[in-house]
């Protein structure tokens, strides 16, 4: 007699992500098609990561909104101390002619110099304030907490997709001692193909 030699192709069926086995659909020496199911892992962990980032998102997407309205309300807190600077001034320039027409205090113009000072510095934290709220991102997609949080989604989308396990090829199951209750760790080899 002589020695025969099959050749086949081998694959390692291993799980992208670790986890509880909830069913093994297949045993061994079952022939298998291109996308069977093998295996089920439980996903309940990776539907919490999805909501945990939709919430992430749905948060992050809130701050921006917030942030939109500090804009307005920096823009409107300027456009309020310059209307308060400009009276500020008139009444200062008015009070200077009382004052040397004898018809005012000296007080009363330090006390109307004094406010104009404080509504010049007032002005000068109001224009800082403003800078700041526009220096966040206009567009939320633009934002790195959304662009994160948007990424944690995909991440947990693909990750909880990869809770049921199909063939990746036509074969037959090998070495197969898988069962449910099993936990499998990402990238274990657990069974060939």
């Amino acid at each position: 007699t002589e020695n025969a030699y099959i050749n086949a192709d081998v694959v390692s069926v291993a799980a992208q992500v670790s986890g509880k086995v909830t069913q093994v659909y297949v045993k061994e020496n079952q022939q298998v098609h291109k996308d069977d199911p093998l295996f089920e892992i439980d996903p309940t962990l990776f539907e919490i990561a999805l909501q945990r980032a939709e919430a992430d998102l749905a948060e992050a997407k809130q701050k921006a909104r917030e942030d939109s309205a500090e804009v307005a309300a920096a823009r409107a807190q300027v456009a309020q101390i310059e209307s308060d600077l400009a009276n500020a001034k008139a009444s200062y320039a008015r009070d200077k002619e009382l004052v040397a027409g004898h018809f005012k205090s000296q007080q009363a113009l330090y006390d109307a110099q004094t406010k104009q000072q404080s509504l010049q510095a007032a002005l000068e934290q109001a224009k800082a304030k403003l800078t700041k709220a526009l220096s966040a991102p206009e567009n939320p997609q633009e934002r790195g907490d959304v662009l994160k949080a948007e990424a944690a989604i995909a991440q947990a989308r693909l990750d909880l997709g990869h809770t049921h396990v199909t063939a990746i090829q036509d074969g037959m199951i090998s070495n197969l001692s898988l069962t449910a209750g099993s936990l499998v760790a990402a990238g274990q080899p657990l069974f060939a193909l």
